[in-house]
């Protein structure tokens, strides 16, 4: 929670903070610098915190198992548990191959995929929007609190599903814009 509290903070700090000049650039490219930091506190709280007992613990095993030996998930005890997309259960299945013994590497491993989009979301905002706005952006993002604990303590799948709808926003909109640029 302390983390979770500063990430708040400092994102508000950013937020409203007047612009920033820099004096020089930066040898490292501001997106790869979001990003890094956007993957390294995910994964930091990720392997600190199980997530939801229930959810993380139960819920994506038992699915995953079924899954995994080719039972079916909405019927029996997993049928109200069964509510994410059918990819989100392949994934599962695989972390199943854990080890029941180890049930912290179980949700590290479930969760991962989606907090590994989350800080992709964060890079690619830099990337999107042009100038300091986009890295105000990127940062403001990769420290939201909320947003750090929907894959991480949670491990809801809506980053990866983000993920893919801004990069097809950005594919229909910005790389078509750049190209019709080039070409003039």
């Amino acid at each position: 929670v302390a983390v979770l509290a500063a990430c708040a903070a400092l994102s508000l700090v950013i937020a409203f903070a007047p612009a920033w000049r820099r004096p020089r650039p930066s040898r490292v490219p501001a997106w790869l610098a979001v990003g890094c930091a956007a993957l390294a506190l995910r994964a930091a709280i990720s392997l600190v915190q199980d997530g939801g007992v229930f959810d993380v613990l139960v819920s994506y095993r038992s699915i995953g198992e079924r899954v995994l030996h080719g039972a079916d998930i909405w019927s029996g005890s997993t049928e109200s548990l069964a509510t994410y997309p059918p990819p989100v259960y392949g994934w599962w299945a695989l972390a199943a191959l854990v080890p029941a013994a180890d049930p912290h590497v179980f949700a590290a491993v479930v969760r991962a995929p989606f907090w590994i989009a989350d800080a992709g979301l964060a890079a690619l905002l830099v990337r999107l929007v042009p100038g300091d706005a986009g890295v105000r952006a990127g940062w403001i993002y990769a420290l939201s609190p909320a947003v750090i604990a929907v894959p991480t303590l949670h491990g809801q799948h809506d980053p990866v599903t983000d993920l893919l709808l801004v990069a097809a926003v950005a594919m229909i909109v910005v790389l078509p814009a750049e190209t019709a640029d080039g070409e003039e």
